[in-house]
């Protein structure tokens, strides 16, 4: 689980798109999409609702963010692996 100095743990949306994600708290994440890397920085107690999101389109339902590793999180941040 990659963390920043906050204590919020970095997931990914699955599309490397800009992505603003609200949950029924009304709270909202922005995924950033820098170098083909959608990425956010969360609260640990909000991690379990984004985890537990499904979607996609014809048919198919997948998962729609996950933790994001190591390497996800330096391209994020340099463009470089």
């Amino acid at each position: 689980m990659q963390t920043n100095e906050q204590g919020q743990v970095a997931l990914c949306y699955y599309q490397p798109i800009p992505k603003l994600i609200e949950l029924t708290t009304g709270k909202g994440y922005y995924f950033d999409c820098q170098h083909s890397v959608s990425l956010s920085w969360v609260d640990p107690q909000d991690v379990p609702a984004l985890l537990a999101l499904r979607g996609g389109c014809c048919g198919q339902v997948t998962p729609l963010c996950h933790e994001a590793g190591e390497l996800e999180v330096k391209v994020f941040q340099t463009g470089h692996y």
